[in-house]
C-alpha cells in the first residue's frame, strides 16, 4: 500500500509530476508514495495536488548549511530556497526527509558546524548526514584520483574513505 518514487528529482519535469498525480487522484487507489527532489522544483500548487495524491514523504538533498560550500559544490540552490520549500512541506504535513553531506572539499569545522545548526532550524522529521564520498565518473572523483577500489565495500557514507575537507578526520567522525 505504498510506493516510492525512484526518480532523484521527482519534480523536475513539473508537467509529468502534475500527470502523475491527476493519474493517481484519477484512479483513487488509495496509496502512499514517496519521493526525492530539489527544494527549487517544488511549490505550493504541485505540492498541494502531490499531497492530494497521496505523497506522504519528500526527500530533499540540502547537502550543507554553508552558502559558501553550496557554491564550491555547485549545488544551484540557495539556503533560502532550501528553507522555503522546507516551510511548504512542513505546511502541507508531509513527512520531511532532508539529507547532508559533511567534509566537502575544502569545508572547515566551522562550516561543518553550521550544517548540523542549518538542520536543526530547518527540523526535519528525518535528518541524514553523509560523509563527502566522489563517485566513480564524477569531477570530484577523476580530480582527486580515487580508483574503483574505493567503493567495494559499499560502506561508502557511513565511512570516512578519502577527506578532502580542512576538518580532521577524528573531528569529522565524531
Amino acid at each position: 500500500n505504498a510506493v516510492t518514487f525512484g526518480d532523484d528529482v521527482f519534480s523536475l519535469d513539473v508537467k509529468r509530476s502534475e500527470a502523475i498525480c491527476d493519474e493517481l487522484i484519477s484512479r483513487r487507489l488509495g496509496i502512499k508514495w514517496a519521493i526525492a527532489t530539489r527544494a527549487d522544483r517544488v511549490n505550493p500548487p504541485l505540492l498541494k495536488k502531490m499531497k492530494e495524491a497521496g505523497c506522504d514523504s519528500i526527500a530533499i538533498g540540502v547537502e550543507s548549511g554553508h552558502e559558501r560550500v553550496l557554491k564550491h559544490i555547485k549545488k544551484g540552490e540557495t539556503k533560502e530556497q532550501m528553507t522555503e520549500a522546507v516551510r511548504q512541506i512542513k505546511e502541507l504535513g508531509i513527512i520531511l526527509n532532508l539529507t547532508f553531506i559533511i567534509g566537502h572539499p575544502t569545508e572547515t569545522v566551522e562550516e561543518m558546524h553550521d550544517t548540523f545548526r542549518f538542520a536543526r532550524e530547518l527540523n526535519p522529521t528525518y535528518a541524514q548526514f553523509h560523509y563527502f564520498t566522489p563517485y566513480p565518473g564524477t569531477p570530484a572523483y577523476i580530480q582527486y584520483g580515487l580508483s574503483y577500489k574505493d567503493f567495494d565495500d559499499g560502506s561508502h557514507f557511513n565511512e570516512v574513505k578519502s577527506n578532502f575537507s580542512k576538518i580532521s578526520d577524528p573531528e569529522l567522525k565524531l
